[in-house]
């Protein structure tokens, strides 16, 4: 393997209570940050099985919950394990309620591409994604994207489409585009709920989805306007053209990924975490290059559907 993408998830906990957060467990229990002993195997193990490009995604719950110690010491291990051929890049996720100054600060000084998760105006953001306390969190992840952008920085954003957010496709995109925002994507409302084993009632259905990004595409379009980038376009075009799109829902291959639960359980992808019948192993029992070499047999049992057989 010449390089990998890992999905950290460096916390099992969050301060939102998001309508269609698909780790129900984490509302049950406080944040639990992932240990020094799986982080520093995790860094490791994951630069020994790739020589070339490696990029640690760090996600959660919310990952800023860990604190700039977490990262400062993830940080220090990527410089005591890497070779001269590696390329590192660091990625996070945040809801950015708690991205201040200071964070913002350190995530730019440690080159980390960050994105935020908002998903449209008040009134539908503060409906999907409220604090524990159940007050709307759309001022707190606005003032933070206004940071970065009064640092000459477009932050990219992801947005969740759920049932009731798609009836305003053109709402949504003129409010990110109004707000400034340059860079965006839609993910549909599609997880399985682990409190319940059922599917969330904001969920869409693919003819929804498909409803909602024609309506994104033509106003997208029609806008003509080459700094407005949706990563979901961009990578059909990318295919359709004869490049290679990014996302793995396009790439007709998962073995370049691998996503790392707080506890060190590997999984092939996010959209399996907590899910034991997809787990791989665990990197405090089994070395990372046996789990992957695991994992990639198994890739082969899948099918499109996310069924073993």
């Amino acid at each position: 393997m010449q390089d990998l993408k890992v999905i950290v998830k460096v916390v099992s906990g969050c301060n939102l209570r998001c309508t269609y957060c698909y780790a129900g467990n984490y509302h049950s229990r406080l944040p639990y940050v992932m240990s020094r002993e799986v982080l520093e195997r995790l860094v490791r193990e994951s630069l020994s099985i790739a020589p070339g490009r490696v990029e640690f995604c760090w996600h959660g719950g919310e990952p800023l919950l860990a604190g700039q110690e977490f990262f400062s010491e993830a940080i220090s291990f990527q410089n005591q394990y890497k070779s001269p051929e590696h390329k590192i890049v660091n990625s996070l996720q945040t809801n950015g309620t708690l991205a201040d100054e200071a964070w913002i600060e350190f995530l730019e000084e440690n080159d980390f591409g960050t994105g935020v998760s908002i998903d449209g105006p008040a009134a539908m953001h503060n409906q999907q994604r409220p604090f524990i306390s159940g007050a709307g969190s759309h001022e707190q992840t606005l003032q933070a994207i206004r940071l970065w952008q009064e640092r000459n920085h477009s932050i990219p954003i992801l947005c969740v489409v759920s049932s009731t957010t798609a009836k305003h496709p053109i709402e949504l995109f003129e409010f990110f585009v109004g707000a400034g925002i340059r860079s965006m994507d839609f993910l549909p409302c599609s997880k399985i709920n682990h409190s319940t084993g059922q599917l969330f009632d904001g969920g869409v259905s693919p003819q929804e989805y498909a409803d909602f990004m024609v309506e994104v595409f033509d106003q997208w379009w029609q806008l003509d306007d080459p700094t407005i980038r949706i990563r979901y376009f961009e990578n059909v075009l990318q295919g359709l053209l004869g490049g290679q799109p990014t996302l793995c829902k396009f790439a007709a291959t998962c073995a370049q990924f691998l996503t790392v639960d707080t506890d060190g359980t590997v999984y092939p992808c996010d959209d399996f975490v907590g899910e034991d019948q997809f787990a791989f192993g665990n990197i405090l029992e089994t070395d990372l290059k046996i789990i992957d070499i695991i994992g990639n047999k198994d890739l082969l049992l899948l099918d499109s559907s996310g069924t073993r057989f």
